[in-house]
């Protein structure tokens, strides 16, 4: 029994320190970052309204949207960069002012779905989609980006 436990620790331990543990929200990037924070100079329904048309002027459509939870998640949209498409998920809230938070999935033919993280090499499916997201969110007006990693 001890044997095995000694052989399966080192698996247990390797599945373990690709986890990273939760963070944020900072206003620095962190590694394997989730989520994006804009805290907006509006009231949550006129953010959630505005938002909602950035993201249809930058291409998107829509699958869902409630304007009483003020959540809006868009239908796929294919990169202009590698083979994936993406779709984004955001929720405005009033917390000591209005904030969008900004997260996303994408799907690839060959890797499947996967959530957009700020992970991976420079021109990896991973990081390509999170540097996509991020210019999306960073092109809408807002007074201070933040980072959040779950």
């Amino acid at each position: 029994m001890k044997k095995l436990l000694f052989a399966l620790l080192p698996i247990l331990l390797m599945s373990c320190a690709t986890t990273l543990p939760p963070a944020g929200p900072t206003n620095k990037m962190i590694d394997g970052a989730d989520k994006i924070l804009l805290t907006v100079d509006e009231a949550p329904k006129d953010a959630y309204k505005h938002f909602a048309q950035h993201l249809s002027d930058e291409g998107f459509g829509f699958e869902n949207t409630d304007k009483t939870l003020m959540v809006i998640k868009t239908d796929n949209k294919e990169s202009d960069k590698l083979n994936f498409s993406y779709s984004i998920n955001a929720s405005i809230r009033d917390n000591e002012g209005t904030v969008i938070q900004i997260s996303g999935n994408a799907t690839n033919p060959m890797l499947g779905d996967f959530e957009i993280r700020n992970r991976g090499a420079g021109g990896s499916l991973v990081q390509v989609s999170w540097e996509n997201m991020l210019e999306l969110a960073k092109s809408y007006p807002h007074e201070k980006i933040m980072y959040k990693r779950n």
